[in-house]
């Protein structure tokens, strides 16, 4: 399938309208890749059309909140020259099972898209299963495999799965970045806004956005960075722009590859 770029206005169960800008791509046509540059018009204007990635360090007391894992054809971040942000972060070993990320991953050898579960521990010898891993990014797992009566359900069973995780992070409403895997084996690389690509206050909580990759029709889903690190790059009407916040460093992004990029269909708007 080629690449394509879509930008929908959804209203969601819980009655907020959500922007959705999106692409959906084959699992192969992604990578993950460090950055120093926290603007995303940048990025589209270099030809890197993507999104922000996952989180980038670990709370001073390694505990309720994620440590990133970035990996690119079967290095993490820290191996990658010039990368300073990530370091051995990256894979820090948090030896607590109740608050370790899972891992979205693709296999280069099969070219599929699985999740790997409760991830507590990475080194560049660790592959957990996984040997020839083209690319994986940690987050919030948003349980996209089951349905809720309502909020409140959802978040029961989102805080028996993550009984550590510190709570104010995934009930506030805010932008928010996102990666699943659909029933086809495609995949879609989201932002999610909700009154404005400025607002912080406004936007989907884990829960919308639970709702939001039920409704693309993912299997599995994970909830990357979010608030002022949310950002996409793409082009409208044939010139490169972006949305989201631009002062905001991300060390680390998900992009189309570039000659996936030089072919993608941008008519979804």
């Amino acid at each position: 399938m080629s690449a394509k770029f879509y930008q929908r206005t959804i209203k969601i169960a819980t009655g907020e309208q959500i922007t959705a800008k999106f692409y959906i791509a084959s699992p192969m046509d992604f990578c993950v890749e460090p950055t120093t540059d926290s603007n995303a018009t940048n990025w589209a204007k270099s030809g890197a059309f993507g999104t922000n990635a996952s989180f980038f360090t670990v709370q001073a007391n390694k505990k309720g909140y994620m440590t990133a894992l970035h990996i690119f054809r079967n290095k993490d971040m820290s191996q990658y020259p010039g990368n300073t942000e990530g370091g051995s972060n990256n894979y820090e070993n948090l030896n607590d099972t109740k608050t370790a990320m899972d891992v979205l991953c693709c296999n280069g050898t099969t070219k599929k898209v699985s999740l790997l579960s409760k991830i507590s521990s990475w080194s560049p010898s660790n592959h957990h299963g996984v040997t020839n891993m083209e690319w994986g990014v940690g987050g919030f797992n948003v349980l996209p495999y089951n349905s809720y009566a309502n909020e409140s359900a959802f978040l029961k069973a989102f805080k028996e799965y993550y009984p550590n995780l510190y709570n104010g992070r995934t009930e506030v409403h805010t932008p928010r970045t996102a990666m699943g895997v659909r029933s086809d084996g495609s995949v879609i690389l989201a932002v999610l806004f909700g009154n404005s690509t400025s607002d912080l206050n406004s936007g989907p909580n884990i829960y919308g956005v639970h709702l939001l990759m039920k409704y693309f029709g993912c299997t599995q889903a994970i909830c990357l960075d979010g608030s002022n690190c949310t950002k996409i790059s793409y082009k409208s009407n044939g010139s490169a722009t972006s949305a989201g916040a631009s002062t905001r460093l991300t060390f680390c992004r998900i992009r189309l590859l570039v000659d996936v990029a030089n072919s993608c269909d941008w008519t979804g708007q």
